[in-house]
């Protein structure tokens, strides 16, 4: 079992650091709670879309992957492209390589 720091244990360490320090001390927390925040949302706003291709016909997938397989290349002509086709017995893309 992970041990569980209280915050009283934390303030006792807060006041064992210089004065001179505690400038940093305030941007390493406020970073971290602005950093913790962020990605929460981001979770979230992702986890939103999950399952959204789960009824998608098998016609659809493959007509999305080519799509997106296009827009790649157009945007990102450099990258070496792998087609995606939908392997229906684990239901996820697979490459054609």
């Amino acid at each position: 079992m992970e041990h569980l720091i209280s915050p009283n244990q934390i303030i006792e360490e807060i006041s064992l650091i210089p004065d001179d320090k505690m400038t940093e001390l305030y941007d390493l927390i406020h970073n971290f709670k602005m950093f913790s925040n962020q990605s929460e949302n981001n979770i979230n706003q992702i986890m939103h879309f999950a399952g959204c291709w789960e009824n998608m016909s098998d016609q659809d997938f493959t007509d999305f992957c080519g799509d997106m397989e296009q827009r790649r290349q157009t945007h990102h002509g450099d990258l070496p492209m792998k087609p995606c086709l939908l392997d229906s017995d684990k239901n996820r893309c697979k490459s054609t390589h």
